[in-house]
């Protein structure tokens, strides 16, 4: 039987993936080997009209995916849609164990509901954005991910399993996510 959750609290309810790991390798080999892999690949290529012949791909236009915004959605919704990756330390490369902890300790930290000054939350979120780039380049250096922003996209996913953000957080940019933490200061 299908199992659903709600896409953000009080959100619409949607099926949950069957398919789980919890291993981030796993997960991110599972994402790269994707349709949605391969069509986000083909949608970015496309809008930038370049050839998806793979003898005309050199390594820089394929980093230039692999660090964009269409990658990183690509994979967030793999893990909302296609296959769940829970957050579970002991499948972590143990160099990233630490910085996942701290980034999600923090998140969790700020959380707490008060009132903030302007000034607290450009420090909270510039701490969280430090955090969230040690936690990735760790998975980057453990050879998890190809690049740095798809790494933070599996932080994030680990964060969500976590209940500490949603995907809907998680698909917006970067700059738009501080400019709505600005406005709304419960916001994770």
């Amino acid at each position: 039987m299908a199992e659903y959750r709600e896409s953000a609290p009080g959100g619409k309810l949607e099926k949950i993936p069957s398919q789980l790991t919890y291993d981030p390798k796993t997960f991110a080999k599972k994402f790269y080997e994707s349709d949605q892999y391969e069509k986000a690949r083909e949608r970015y290529f496309n809008s930038k009209h370049w050839s998806l012949n793979p003898a005309k791909i050199d390594e820089e236009k394929q980093e230039l995916f692999e660090e964009s915004e269409t990658a990183k959605n690509a994979m967030i919704d793999f893990g909302r849609y296609s296959c769940q990756l829970k957050y579970s330390v002991q499948h972590i490369p143990e160099k990233a164990i630490g910085p996942i902890a701290k980034y999600l300790e923090f998140i969790q930290k700020v959380r707490e509901p008060r009132r903030k000054s302007g000034e607290e939350i450009q420090r909270d979120e510039d701490r969280r954005y430090h955090l969230h780039e040690e936690a990735a380049d760790a998975l980057v250096e453990a050879g998890v991910a190809k690049s740095t922003k798809l790494a933070r996209a599996l932080v994030r996913l680990m964060a969500i399993s976590e209940g500490l953000d949603t995907f809907e957080n998680a698909l917006r940019p970067d700059a738009k996510r501080a400019e709505i933490i600005a406005k709304n200061q419960t916001n994770f």
